[in-house]
């Protein structure tokens, strides 16, 4: 009689002992101490949600250089077709604006250009012998020549 209950009392005691070494042992840490923020692009991406960090951001590309975009639209209707400077500095003109279609140059002064290419207006501006970009503007919103 005794060998029948030690069968089924050593079956349930393997499956309390089989149970109960399934546990796992968790173990609570302090959280690191605060480092000092700074204002680093990363930890700024870091710290916007999600959804905001993946949505759709304009490139600087697509802003103009400033807020002048119909100041220098005037000039360019209002300025002149006839060249004010030589053919080398029309050629470097040319030559530094990117462009998939042709250029039109309008001079305001013999140092001033603005130059209408691809939807943009560049303002080009003579140092010396070197032109130079110094304003770009989309021509979103105002009126095409």
């Amino acid at each position: 009689m005794k060998a029948r209950l030690v069968v089924p009392l050593l079956l349930g005691l393997a499956g309390v002992v089989h149970a109960s070494d399934n546990s796992v042992e968790v173990t609570l840490e302090p959280p690191p101490p605060p480092r000092a923020l700074e204002n680093t692009p990363d930890q700024q991406q870091s710290q916007q949600p999600a959804f905001r960090r993946w949505r759709f951001q304009p490139g600087p590309a697509i802003q103009d250089s400033d807020a002048q975009g119909a100041q220098w639209q005037f000039k360019f209707i209002a300025g002149s077709d006839k060249s004010l400077g030589t053919a080398a500095d029309s050629a470097a003109i040319k030559k530094l604006v990117p462009s998939t279609t042709p250029a039109t140059i309008r001079w305001i002064s013999r140092s001033v250009v603005v130059v209408a290419a691809d939807h943009r207006l560049f303002v080009l501006e003579k140092h010396r012998s070197k032109w130079k970009i110094t304003h770009y503007y989309f021509r979103r919103g105002l009126p095409t020549v």
